[in-house]
């Protein structure tokens, strides 16, 4: 007789099983990783981005960042709920991604100084959070 026996077919499901519990916690921790690298990048390039217009005084502006649920905004203006909403930037991060401390940083035009130093913390469930310092000059400390 030829094919596999039921023994063979339930020690071979049972073997993934086992494979599939070890490993699927690692995989979780690798995205929670994963997701907490790209929201913490992505708020630095945009913190930078805004920075650089602010300096170059592009539209004449003052620019900032401002990091909701799902998204950061780059935005023009002396603050997110006056800004011209023409000239929004939104990068889209992980909604498992959490943060606590600042959540809106602009930066002056022309100097890149910002009026709103302090820290920003990322956190997603089972991952080491991450920081990041802004001094009064619009220095990151990460």
């Amino acid at each position: 007789m030829r094919g596999f026996s039921v023994f063979e077919i339930l020690l071979v499901v049972t073997l993934l099983i086992i494979v599939l519990v070890i490993y699927f916690p690692s995989i979780k921790s690798i995205r929670s990783s994963s997701d907490l690298i790209t929201a913490r990048s992505s708020f630095i390039d945009s913190l930078k981005r805004s920075q650089v217009r602010a300096i170059s005084a592009e539209n004449d502006s003052v620019w900032g960042t401002k990091i909701e649920p799902g998204k950061i905004t780059i935005f023009k203006g002396d603050n997110f709920t006056t800004r011209d909403r023409a000239f929004d930037e939104i990068i889209l991060i992980s909604s498992r991604v959490n943060w606590s401390g600042l959540d809106e940083i602009y930066f002056s035009k022309l100097t890149g100084r910002t009026n709103s130093p302090g820290t920003i913390t990322f956190d997603v469930a089972g991952v080491p959070p991450a920081t990041i310092n802004i001094n009064e000059q619009g220095v990151l400390d990460n």
